[in-house]
């Protein structure tokens, strides 16, 4: 057996050979992540200005890439001072690194050496939103044991079932009724049926796609991405790229007049990751999202190459919480460098998130008690 090598790249030093070794392993990880391959990396570096800063950790055995994680150095992390974590921006939303699913246990000790390597003098290594669940968690169990876990939550998920009774438990009757009225409604005022059409390799339906989510709230507030020309960029580079790959999926819900609301996914592993939704406003009393999602429900049932969907949403997000009957769990965690002073770092971090999540009980207790 070829001995691995593991080390730390920057994005300039990855070569051809690199990128098509990366985009394999991003195909046959133990856990999928697509916010992990490099046709949504690269692009999501040169968009928000932290090219220089990230680098990839990867293990490498012969030409072969067996793990990897994009990470770069904090000043500050959750409270920590100056560690080396998982690059988890504001367009990745799962940080379970890339690991070959015939070894992640030796893989991932591997990756966690090189971090320790290059964080010298560091407090330790970060590991934003890690899946709880499944072979990477329990290799991570078996790498690092004293792992600190510094938060965690869960969100809406939905998997595979005999039959399409995904509402079924979670959504009364009288309310689906509601939900078809309120669909023939907006198709009488839109004049014509509602349809969800599959606009991934679609230039046309990528900018109805960035014009629908500017012209609400995120427009207004400046956070959606036509609001940032070289975010609004990174969209159609991905969508494009990944789509081609089958990694990538775009869906509007519309007439012939035109989209009402859509729906932007990422593919990898049998799953479905939703990365941006949006919906026309103007018809927000027929709640058009939902009708989108209540399609998308549909499509999955049906879909051969799906066996979950996973919302990517914030905990409290009450959409999909009603919709979707299955959580993912998902953890934040410090692995501490080897030596005295982490083990003592790591006695007083554990006492502290044990305060800290006291207290968020407490706070819940009272509000829960006394609800507005």
């Amino acid at each position: 057996m070829a001995l691995s090598r593991a080390e730390l790249i920057g994005l300039d030093e990855l070569s051809a050979r690199d990128l098509d070794a990366w985009r394999e392993l991003s195909l046959a990880s133990a856990e999928p992540n697509p916010f992990w391959d490099p046709d949504f990396v690269l692009p999501a570096a040169r968009a928000l200005g932290e090219w220089d800063e990230v680098a990839v950790a990867r293990v490498v055995e012969r030409s072969r890439w067996t793990a990897c994680l994009p990470v770069r150095r904090y000043p500050r992390w959750h409270g920590l001072p100056r560690c080396i974590a998982s690059w988890r921006h504001r367009y990745c939303l799962l940080g379970t690194p890339l690991v070959a699913s015939d070894m992640p246990t030796a893989e991932l000790t591997l990756l966690l050496d090189v971090m320790f390597r290059a964080g010298s003098g560091l407090v330790g290594s970060g590991l934003d939103w890690f899946d709880a669940d499944g072979t990477m968690s329990l290799a991570l169990e078996e790498a690092a044991p004293s792992a600190v876990a510094l938060d965690r939550f869960d969100r809406a998920t939905v998997s595979r079932r005999t039959e399409p009774d995904y509402l079924e438990g979670s959504v009364k009757g009288k309310h689906r009724r509601e939900f078809r009225r309120l669909a023939a409604g907006l198709e009488q005022e839109l004049g014509g049926g509602l349809t969800l059409t599959d606009g991934t390799g679609d230039a046309g339906a990528v900018e109805e796609f960035l014009r629908l989510e500017a012209s609400g709230w995120k427009g207004e507030a400046r956070t959606a991405l036509a609001s940032n020309p070289a975010h609004s960029e990174f969209f159609r580079q991905i969508t494009a790229t990944l789509g081609k790959r089958g990694l990538a999926e775009l869906v509007l819900l519309g007439t012939a007049g035109g989209a009402v609301a859509g729906r932007h996914s990422l593919r990898a592993g049998g799953t479905s990751f939703c990365f941006k939704v949006a919906y026309d406003e103007r018809y927000s009393r027929y709640s058009p999202g939902r009708e989108l999602e209540l399609r998308q429900l549909e499509r999955f049932h049906v879909d051969p190459g799906l066996a979950r969907m996973d919302s990517c949403t914030a905990p409290d997000n009450q959409l999909f919480n009603r919709l979707w009957p299955d959580r993912r769990h998902l953890t934040t965690l410090c692995v501490l460098s080897p030596g005295p002073l982490s083990r003592l770092t790591g006695s007083g971090l554990r006492g502290a998130v044990a305060v800290r999540n006291a207290a968020i009980r407490e706070r819940r207790r009272r509000r829960d008690a006394h609800p507005s």
